[in-house]
């Protein structure tokens, strides 16, 4: 490991290198924290285990120097994984050149202000509550989001797969991302927040015999109730699903409602529900009712 430090009111900025593997864990009680540490593995794969609580850090919110930004890990592949403590990311550049990049734990995951890049998948996964923010999470394959709680990306930037984006929550999903293939799976879809999903369909799928039956097809299945109507005063925009083919969305115990032409209290703009097939794909709803909202 060396560090840089090119002036004394700019943040020492470490660096861990290697040709193969990189292993960084800690056990027992300990905690593990990585502030402002670039970690660059040429041929092999990062691995970061905690027992307790996982931090990682680009930059501890001080000033970089001229080297450039910090917190930058680069590898065939990284895996962020805590037992028994909450996973927080942050701050920089976490980039897989071959592999995938897997975060998962055994409590809350954090994931913000960040990128992340991957040549093939990411799958980030808790056992409790699951919050993206701020950040752009890029695929060239797949992506899996799953948490046992709820799973919250309203507040993030960027979430891309070329391949299936799937989120699967055992409480409530809310945010935006696109992928070829949307899967999601919840006890609900918010109703404070806005979401937007959409399955834009990709020559990734088109082209792998095993899924391009699904390519382009956007899926909701819900344990509870799926009831879409324009948002509160306090909410963040309009509902939108959208595919290239197929839209279907299930409910496993309740019903399925759409309630339209209602308006804002303080302003004659209506908000919409949006939701299309954009090549005049299938739409099929289970326990579907529509409502007008009441004059």
């Amino acid at each position: 490991m060396d560090t840089l430090n090119s002036s004394w009111n700019n943040t020492l900025k470490n660096r861990i290198t290697s040709l193969g593997d990189i292993v960084i864990s800690s056990g027992g009680e300990g905690v593990l924290k990585l502030n402002t540490v670039d970690i660059n593995s040429t041929n092999g794969g990062v691995l970061l285990v905690s027992n307790k609580e996982l931090t990682i850090d680009g930059n501890n919110e001080y000033e970089t120097d001229a080297y450039g930004s910090s917190g930058k890990i680069n590898a065939n592949n990284v895996k962020v994984y805590s037992v028994n403590g909450v996973v927080d990311v942050s701050s920089g550049e976490i980039n897989s050149k071959k592999g995938d990049i897997l975060i998962s734990s055994g409590k809350d995951v954090v994931v913000h202000d960040i990128d992340l890049n991957s040549k093939r998948n990411i799958e980030i996964h808790s056992d409790k509550n699951l919050n993206l923010e701020r950040s752009n999470i890029i695929a060239d394959h797949h992506i899996a989001l799953s948490s046992k709680k709820d799973l919250r990306t309203f507040l993030n930037y960027a979430l891309k797969a070329e391949g299936i984006l799937s989120l699967i929550s055992g409480g409530i999903v809310d945010g935006n991302g696109s992928g070829g293939t949307v899967l999601i799976e919840a006890n609900e879809l918010s109703d404070e927040f806005s979401y937007g999903f959409s399955a834009h369909g990709s020559e990734f799928l088109k082209n792998d015999n095993k899924l391009s039956s699904i390519n382009g097809n956007l899926s909701v299945l819900l344990n509870k109730d799926f009831i879409l109507k324009p948002l509160k005063s306090n909410g963040r925009g309009a509902w939108s699903l959208s595919a290239l083919n197929d839209i279907d969305i299930r409910s496993k115990q309740g019903k399925i409602e759409f309630i339209g032409d209602l308006y804002f209290s303080s302003t004659p703009t209506p908000r919409f529900i949006d939701i299309k097939s954009l090549a005049g794909g299938g739409f099929v709803a289970q326990r579907f009712e529509m409502q007008s909202a009441p004059n």
